[in-house]
């Protein structure tokens, strides 16, 4: 099993953004020395991303989002247009528009507490095709 460990400023902020991309938090949490969230983990379709407040002012966590990008994949019934929506309202960073690219699909890009880069798509099937067969 393969999880993705993103270094982060402030661990309880990163985990309500996640939250609110519907990740539902999993695991252990650790709090820091003063009681503050300093690790936890949430979990979505079956990925795992483990949020590390532990060491905020190591190298690595001062770069982080750098050369980091995620994606996203939306279920075919999922509401890909109000998610945007919801998220603009919440003053979200918008990297990309939402728009329709490769083959279809409807995209856009956001930017997490942290910096990294999120593309949130999902495959846009023509009507009367199955999304079984696709």
């Amino acid at each position: 099993m393969l999880s993705l460990v993103l270094m982060v400023k402030d661990c309880a902020t990163s985990r309500d953004f996640y939250t609110g991309l519907g990740f539902g938090e999993v695991g252990p949490t650790l709090p820091g020395p003063d009681g503050e969230l300093i690790y936890s983990a949430v979990a979505r379709d079956g990925v795992t991303i483990l949020l590390d407040g532990t060491e905020p002012e190591t190298a690595a966590a001062r770069d982080r989002g750098k050369g980091v990008a995620l994606q996203l994949s939306l279920p075919y019934d999922a509401d890909i247009d109000g998610l945007y929506d919801r998220l603009k309202l919440a003053d979200v960073p918008i990297t990309l528009e939402a728009t329709g690219r490769h083959g279809g699909d409807r995209m856009f890009a956001i930017t997490d507490p942290d910096g990294y880069c999120i593309t949130i798509a999902k495959k846009v099937l023509a009507a009367g095709t199955n999304p079984s067969a696709a």
